[in-house]
This record gives C-alpha cells, structure tokens and sequence, in this order.
C-alpha cells in the first residue's frame, strides 16, 4: 500500500511539474495583446482560468511533500503577473465604463436635439403655411390697389375730359 501511495505521490508530482511547465510555456508562447485587442469577458475568463490553474499548482506543491516546491517561486511570480493583468483590466473596464456613460449621455443629447429639431421644423412648416395665406390675401389686396388704381385713372381721365 505504502509503495502505491508513493508511486502516486511521484505521478502527482511529475504531472504537476508537467502543468506548470505547459503553463511556462503557453504564457512564454502567447501573445502580450495590447489591452485594448481583446474584449474583457475573455481577457477576463482567460486571466481567472490562468489564476485558478496556478493556485491549483500552489497548493499541489504545497501538499505533495516533494522536489516541487522548488517552483513555488516561479508559480508565485506567475500569479502575480495574472493579478497584475487583472487590475489593469479592471482599469480598462472602468474606463470603458466611463466613456460608454459618456457615449449614452451623448445618444441621449442627440434624441433631445433631434425632438427639438422636428418640434421647430412642424412650426416652420405652420408658419410657411400662414406666410403662403398671408401673401396670396397681400396679392389679392395688391391685385385689388391695382384694379382701383386702374379704375381711379380711368375716372381721373374721364372727368379731365368733362
């Protein structure tokens, strides 16, 4: 029993010791986006995975008495470096957050404005009405001064000649 209890301890160990150097080798291999190129749910979920993975590595170590606990420094290093992704991803997220509140504010401004701006072209569009009322009666009243007019000079030519 006690010689199946050790082999399991040295598998344990050697897949341990397997995890952390894939580990070593996907973030050496992977890409350092720039912050922006990812969205933040899977910057997130990577970053949390990644975490979770090597605090799973910690306490295997930790737990396993064996030569792993010779990596617990690089798995620390690891994990802060994710801990530090993952502040300037909350970072990121609060500034999204800001700008997109700044872009809704301003989608709000534009509706207000477009509200507006319908609301003045209805009463242009009232008032280009009356304005089209009011200079057809001016050109009948015009067309009226003109026919008096016309009449008057007839009956100023006519008395004349009286």
């Amino acid at each position: 029993m006690t010689q199946l209890t050790n082999y399991l301890r040295i598998l344990l160990c050697h897949h341990s010791l397997l995890q952390f150097t894939f580990i070593q080798i996907t973030m050496a291999l992977e890409p350092r986006a720039p912050s922006g190129s990812l969205p933040p749910r899977t910057r997130l979920l990577q970053n949390l995975s990644a975490q979770s993975h090597l605090l799973d590595q910690i306490f295997n170590s930790l737990t396993t008495q064996s030569t792993s606990t010779s990596q617990l420094p690089n798995l620390y290093e690891l994990l802060n470096e994710t801990t530090q992704d993952l502040l300037k991803l909350r970072k990121d997220v609060e500034k999204h957050q800001e700008i997109w509140t700044r872009i809704e504010e301003k989608k709000r401004n534009v509706v207000d404005l477009e509200r507006r701006a319908r609301g003045m072209m209805r009463t242009l569009e009232k008032e280009r009405g009356e304005l089209e009322i009011m200079v057809k009666e001016g050109k009948e009243i015009m067309t009226g001064v003109d026919k008096v007019s016309k009449s008057m000079s007839s009956f100023r030519a006519s008395s004349l000649r009286l």
